[in-house]
């Protein structure tokens, strides 16, 4: 795009597989600040040749953490042989390299299009099928009607690629699309929303919207899934904190959901991909905290049983017994009871 006849920057890569990782190497400097999260961060760099937001995310650490700064420097030899980086006015470069951009850019548009049921698509699952990250992957897949196969745990290759398509996390689920990796659950619903683009969009088309739908599910990862877990892990005063935290997070839900039948709109959207799999869950919350989450938040369960009556959630989420049996078990290896 030119204006002015300068070159407008795109930060975000317009292939949603490098739109992915680069989601995820945002997130992942948001949470980490270790330096042998880094050193894995500098090693995918170096390997995939980031050229975009992942810069521009790095160079405000830089400024906290010199020593960062100075181990991308030192280490990273695409660091050093193609950006001049200024750390008082970070200005991006222009580089020879920007007619292979376009190529990418072209590529991947043909991509977006040519994609067909030949695709090899797979999921590493989480150990436990109840698990509301991995219910996100399969209710999007569903959704989008895509066929996918699921990795043997069991299988050594399995234990190897786990290794070298996620090793900062070391965690599923994680999705494999011909040949490439996807990991965290909401990166990969935005991957799966963005890849098989034609079918059931999740995500909104404007970028305000879009942006909002990202906030929320955010909200769901940051705030509902650690309280939830304290109403099953923890007793006394901190599960009734948990519990007044919990009802708190459920208001602002119904308040953003208003009186859309879903968060979507008319049709299920991310931000109800981010949250419903946790409805599995109540049954459990409620036996371990002694309360009824409809009586405190019926637009909620109204939600959520209008989710269950769509297939692709319906048969993505685990019986609510079954979460509760997990529960228990894990209660006792926590020694909680």
């Amino acid at each position: 795009m030119m204006c002015g006849g300068t070159r407008l920057l795109n930060l975000l890569p317009s292939d949603p597989h490098e739109r992915a990782r680069s989601m995820f190497w945002a997130d992942f400097i948001d949470k980490k600040e270790s330096l042998t999260g880094w050193r894995d961060l500098v090693e995918d760099i170096e390997r995939n040749k980031h050229e975009t937001v992942i810069w521009y995310l790095i160079a405000p650490w830089a400024v906290r953490a010199q020593h960062i700064f100075h181990f991308f420097i030192s280490t990273t030899s695409f660091c050093k042989d193609r950006y001049a980086i200024k750390i008082s006015t970070l200005h991006y470069q222009e580089h020879s390299h920007s007619e292979r951009r376009e190529k990418t850019i072209c590529d991947s548009v043909l991509l977006l299009f040519t994609t067909t049921m030949a695709d090899e698509v797979a999921l590493a699952p989480e150990h436990f099928a109840g698990s509301p990250f991995g219910v996100r992957v399969r209710i999007a897949l569903a959704e989008k009607r895509v066929n996918y196969e699921y990795c043997d745990e069991n299988s050594r290759d399995y234990s190897a690629l786990l290794l070298e398509m996620n090793p900062v996390c070391k965690k599923r689920p994680i999705l494999f699309h011909n040949g490439k990796a996807v990991c965290d659950s909401l990166i990969i619903v935005q991957y799966v929303d963005e890849a098989w683009m034609g079918n059931a969009p999740l995500l909104p088309s404007d970028p305000y919207q879009r942006a909002q739908s990202r906030f929320w599910a955010d909200f769901i990862d940051k705030k509902v899934y650690e309280i939830t877990r304290k109403i099953w892990t923890t007793k006394g005063e901190e599960l009734e904190g948990a519990k007044k935290d919990f009802i708190e997070c459920l208001k602002l839900l119904e308040g953003e959901l208003g009186d859309k039948r879903y968060y979507g709109g008319e049709k299920l959207g991310y931000v109800d991909v981010a949250f419903v799999p946790f409805y599995c869950w109540f049954y459990a919350y409620e036996k371990c905290g002694n309360f009824n989450i409809e009586k405190e938040c019926p637009k909620i369960i109204a939600w959520a049983k209008r989710c269950m009556q769509k297939e692709s959630v319906s048969k993505s989420l685990e019986d609510p017994k079954k979460v509760y049996e997990y529960v228990l078990e894990r209660r006792k290896t926590l020694r909680v009871d």
